[in-house]
């Protein structure tokens, strides 16, 4: 029963937060504007440089992250006294599932926070 109102609840924040973002709403926008000088906020576009340069830099700094994560992963599995595919997979094991997810997420947020 709690599956289907799950499901309507993460569509409904899922679909409310798409149209904020294509809507241009945000909870920050007049704090970002405080700090831009008026030359930049007249013409947004003067002080960006080549854009393809920025595309490299965000795939390779994708690529770092993903394989920090993937040897992160494997080290976290060599220290479990059991083998985290086999547990999930074939014993579906639920709640290490979950603890694997909330690990993965929290490592990625690192990750993150450290390219950034």
């Amino acid at each position: 029963m709690f599956r289907k109102f799950y499901l309507l609840y993460g569509a409904l924040v899922l679909s409310t937060a798409a149209f904020g973002q294509y809507r241009g709403w945000s909870l920050d926008t007049i704090n970002q504007l405080k700090n831009v000088p008026k030359s930049v906020r007249d013409n947004p576009g003067s002080y960006r440089s080549v854009y393809g340069g920025n595309v490299v830099a965000a795939l390779v700094f994708a690529f770092i992250g993903i394989f920090i994560f993937i040897i992160a992963f494997i080290v976290m599995d060599k220290l479990t006294p059991y083998h985290l595919w086999k547990e999930i997979v074939q014993e579906h094991n639920t709640a290490l599932a979950i603890l694997v997810g909330a690990m993965s997420l929290g490592i990625c947020i690192i990750i993150a926070a450290a390219i950034h």
